[in-house]
């Protein structure tokens, strides 16, 4: 079996549960505005939400587009929640914690926000000076180190990271706060020692760092024991990942590392009607976005389902949920799909007329 119908089943057994998963939609008033929340400048959030904004009114009548620049994804999700946003950029981990309540820095109770689409893997770049004697994590003990902006994802990352390596971020580094563009500047500068960066590949910021200063920099890397207990430390945060060869100028090998998964997201009472015109419109039209961020050229519905987890699956949009389905079901046999939807319907409780029907309302085109 091929890895598109290996997918197609996965995904399949997350979301087929409930026989009326298709019939499910967010009761919603009409939008005619949206607000999409990104993150500061320098990384890739900031241009591609400009962009989308651009692009989603000439695809989606009668409604107004725009971009807001914030601090990043946790930032994103206190504008959804305040209804002063409609469409965030966030991760995916953020997307779980703040359904089951755990998210208490946006909400003391649990908030549905939902996933509209997976958009790429995260790794996390810790930037180093050749010269600064840092070998491993343990070894940023005692530096000048850069934690990010306040309130950003890489100083959420650098206290996850640091903290599983018992090193204080307040007390054990020589701490600055800065975010990714005064950072690069700090440390062509001999200003600071490293900065931790999470972001897309390749983050423009750094590329152009390392294009003009990349003799006496490197990424550190993330060795396997240390990331296996920062993975143990913070259950459903990590993933393992790696900054490819080449990903950067001078970089001769691959440098392995920790990822997150970056997400478009909504609150579940985003119209399902905008759903169903956003999530073509933004396929369709991913050449037009790789002009600020290269990875948009591979961005399918059957890439952007299979880089999320299986708890992130279980946080789409129904309306998406919809939408994917819809595209990926031609990748599996009818034979295929039919076995495993009413076994698995079954299996939720649901009598055997009741599987057929939702099946057949399922393969209807």
């Amino acid at each position: 079996m091929n890895l598109k119908i290996k997918t197609f089943l996965r995904i399949l057994i997350i979301l087929t549960m409930t026989v009326n998963l298709l019939a499910c939609s967010s009761q919603a008033k009409p939008v005619s505005t949206v607000i999409i929340a990104s993150a500061s400048k320098g990384g890739v959030w900031n241009p591609l939400a400009k962009e989308m904004a651009r692009i989603l009114p000439q695809y989606v009548p009668g409604v107004t587009f725009s971009d807001q620049e914030t601090l990043g994804s946790l930032d994103n999700l206190k504008l959804l929640v305040s209804g002063k946003a409609q469409i965030v950029f966030a991760h995916d981990y953020h997307i779980a914690r703040i359904n089951q309540g755990l998210l208490t820095s946006i909400s003391a109770s649990k908030v549905p926000v939902k996933i509209l689409m997976g958009l790429y893997d995260q790794p996390l770049q810790i930037v180093i000076r050749k010269d600064a004697g840092i070998n491993t994590l343990a070894d940023l003990k005692g530096k000048r180190v850069s934690t990010g902006i306040p309130g950003g994802c890489a100083e959420e990352m650098a206290g996850f990271v640091l903290k599983s390596m018992n090193i204080d971020i307040d007390k054990d580094v020589q701490r600055q706060k800065l975010d990714v563009l005064p950072s690069a500047a700090a440390i062509k500068d001999n200003q600071i020692d490293a900065f931790f960066w999470t972001g897309a590949m390749p983050t423009g910021t750094i590329t152009k760092l390392f294009a003009e200063n990349g003799s006496a920099l490197e990424l550190l890397s993330v060795d396997s024991a240390s990331a296996e207990l920062i993975m143990k430390d913070n259950p459903g945060v990590y993933h393992l990942s790696s900054v490819p060869a080449g990903g950067y100028p001078g970089l001769e090998k691959p440098i392995e590392t920790l990822g997150i998964t970056a997400v478009l997201a909504s609150l579940d009472t985003f119209p399902a009607e905008l759903v169903s015109q956003v999530l073509p419109a933004l396929f369709d039209h991913r050449q037009e976005l790789s002009g600020v961020w290269g990875g948009a050229t591979k961005l399918s519905p059957f890439q952007s389902m299979n880089m999320l987890s299986d708890e992130a699956l279980s946080f789409l949009h129904p309306a998406a949920t919809g939408y994917y389905l819809a595209n990926l079901r031609t990748t599996a046999s009818q034979k295929e799909i039919g076995e495993l939807w009413i076994s698995k319907c079954m299996e939720a409780g649901h009598d055997g007329p009741a599987c057929a029907d939702s099946l057949l309302k399922f393969l209807k085109p």
